[in-house]
């Protein structure tokens, strides 16, 4: 969210020109940072010989996110859990995050303004914190809530190798 808010402000005057404009958000990774910081190392690393040679394989990631490897990862693993093995947090580390997240919302909109008559958030209502709806309902924040159309929808709304939205998304 730093990052889209950064963009709305640092080009103010494109975005003026603009009717309205939808901030699409996930709660569970939009809300991590209260700032943009430079991330040098990442810079770096991708002038490296290694990522170049990642981005020129991308058909093998696919394969994998599709789980074309997962037989031969079993066989030779082990059945894996399908959290990648990571825990959930407990309840009081949970509601600790949502109070983090939302503090952090606070301080990007503090530092870079939100235009209430013209964005409007698109989330997933399911996935959001009801903190987080309740205080765009104290601030006037709109948004636009998808999660209702996904549920109806019998087929897949996501492209199977890189999980973002297909036609029905």
């Amino acid at each position: 969210m730093a990052d889209q808010l950064h963009i709305l402000n640092s080009y103010k005057k494109d975005f003026d020109l603009i009717d309205h404009a939808f901030i699409y958000m996930k709660f569970e990774n939009d809300f991590k940072r209260r700032e943009i910081k430079p991330d040098h190392a990442l810079v770096n690393l991708k002038h490296t010989f290694k990522f170049k040679i990642k981005n020129y394989i991308r058909l093998l990631k696919y394969a994998n996110g599709i789980g074309l490897f997962d037989v031969v990862k079993n066989m030779i693993y082990g059945k894996r859990p399908q959290n990648n093995g990571e825990e959930e947090p407990n309840p009081e580390e949970q509601h600790r995050l949502v109070l983090e997240y939302l503090d952090n919302f606070k301080a990007v909109v503090e530092r870079y303004g939100f235009n209430k008559e013209k964005n409007t958030f698109l989330l997933d209502k399911r996935k959001t914190s009801p903190l987080f709806i309740e205080h765009c309902g104290k601030m006037g924040y709109k948004y636009l809530d998808f999660g209702p159309a996904f549920e109806k929808e019998t087929k897949p709304t996501i492209l199977i190798y890189d999980r973002h939205w297909n036609n029905r998304g």
